[in-house]
């Protein structure tokens, strides 16, 4: 019996340089080229995290920096639980429009994927239930029976009727709806069913629904003529994510694919804004309307302020007595040619005595860069200013490095959990747990 080719699968890290992809390099760089995304033309490395699908190549993942194991089985988990952090932050930034900001990508369209896996792991192919007339089969129709049927007098002269008209439900699977959501799911767990939960069972199912007659390219169109004849909330919910999906995903002539961002940081940052356990004392405040703003003073006495916004720190946590600005950097931070740089420092120092305007000079503040790491573990430890004779200036606040591990950023930000603090590292125990707070993630991958 001829078996079926194994699926190619490779993981690489966001920011490997392009000479580690080995033999593939040339093809994935046309394809993010081809996609305008990656960075690939004025850089020696990769800026990407997502995934690449190929005909040939199989499947390329790209995780986080500072995240890989060297462990193939690991890194496939890890990669897994990126695509989904992806596809949750796509949700809650659909609206952006990430090419304005130079944060090139579509984090939003895996959240579609997951959102239409979602809905065919609980409901199955689309099917609308109708009602067909039939003879002595389902539900008596009295009315029909009554004006159509001449009654046979039975036992005490009551009326027998020997020939009732009836009616039952039939569900319809072979509407156009219904061939283009089973297509598209065939294409989507090829795709993309090695990270996400679909269940067992929906296979023959999903094989049962002849594909559509029309080509792919037609899918759109044919969905667009059908959306003003739809009612119920789900045919609506298929119509237009289906047509989402399918208007972002016109494969190029070598049937590629392109999922994920180019510039990870935002992510990283709303992630740590996430999973961060806050003091019970934190009220949430709006930091950026309290702290001060740069002003001119001009001739008439009006005072505008400067046209770029004032402070915006990422995270601060706010305790009884101490104060945490936190500043997340998604850099390798291995040394300090690959840290922040001056403005970067000078912003987060700045920050401080922001701060110290607002809370006054008794609390205690402290400054921190928190950057990805393996095992919450890095070479940095902190950054001070100091004079010409290496003496550090005491009236410029230090700002203390700390590393997150990234698979458990990951995993929190994934199940919806805020309990992390700086440097708490990754138990084998979170990778193997199949528990999941959030309920649009209440089953987890495949073990890999």
């Amino acid at each position: 019996m001829k078996t079926k080719p194994e699926v190619k699968f490779r993981v690489f890290e966001d920011r490997t340089a392009v000479n580690d992809l080995g033999s593939t390099a040339g093809s994935l760089l046309a394809i993010l080229k081809a996609w305008d995304i990656g960075k690939i033309e004025d850089k020696e490395t990769v800026h990407f995290c997502g995934l690449i699908g190929h005909p040939d190549l199989g499947t390329t993942a790209f995780i986080p920096r500072q995240s890989s194991t060297g462990n193939a089985e690991v890194d496939k988990e890890i990669a897994a639980y990126t695509m989904r952090a992806l596809s949750r932050f796509g949700a809650e930034v659909s609206q952006r429009e990430f090419e304005s900001d130079g944060e090139a990508g579509n984090p939003n369209l895996l959240s579609v994927v997951k959102k239409l896996a979602e809905d065919f792991r609980q409901f199955g192919i689309f099917s609308e239930r109708e009602r067909i007339r039939t003879r002595n089969s389902g539900k008596i129709d009295w009315g029909r029976t009554l004006s159509r049927v001449v009654a046979t007098p039975g036992s005490g002269g009551r009326p027998v009727f020997l020939d009732l008209r009836t009616s039952r439900s039939r569900s319809e699977t072979n509407a156009n709806l219904s061939q283009i959501q089973a297509a598209v799911m065939r294409e989507i767990l090829a795709m993309h069913g090695w990270w996400l939960s679909v269940g067992r069972g929906r296979d023959v199912e999903l094989r049962s629904v002849p594909l559509p007659p029309s080509r792919r390219a037609k899918w759109e169109g044919q969905l667009s003529r059908i959306l003003p004849t739809l009612y119920s909330a789900r045919s609506l919910f298929l119509a237009e994510h289906l047509k989402y999906y399918l208007s972002h995903t016109r494969a190029s002539s070598s049937g590629t694919f392109v999922f994920g961002l180019t510039d990870f940081h935002s992510v990283w940052e709303a992630m740590l804004r996430e999973t961060l356990k806050r003091p019970p004392e934190d009220t949430g405040r709006n930091w950026t309307r309290e702290l001060p703003k740069p002003t001119y003073n001009l001739a008439n006495g009006s005072r505008p302020e400067a046209r770029q916004q004032g402070m915006i720190p990422d995270i601060i946590l706010e305790g009884r007595d101490h104060y945490t600005i936190i500043d997340a950097k998604y850099y390798a931070a291995t040394s300090s040619a690959t840290a922040p740089g001056w403005p970067d420092i000078a912003k987060q120092q700045f920050y401080e005595l922001g701060m110290r305007s607002v809370v006054g000079t008794t609390p205690e503040i402290e400054s921190i860069f928190v950057f990805p790491g393996r095992n919450s573990e890095g070479p940095l430890h902190s950054v001070a200013m100091r004079d010409s004779s290496g003496r550090k200036v005491a009236s410029f606040p230090e700002i203390r490095c700390a590393y997150a591990d990234v698979a458990t950023v990951l995993i929190a930000y994934i199940k919806r959990t805020s309990d992390l603090a700086i440097g708490s590292p990754l138990s084998a125990s979170d990778l193997d747990s199949d528990s999941d707070s959030d309920s649009d993630d209440a089953e987890r991958p495949a073990r890999l």
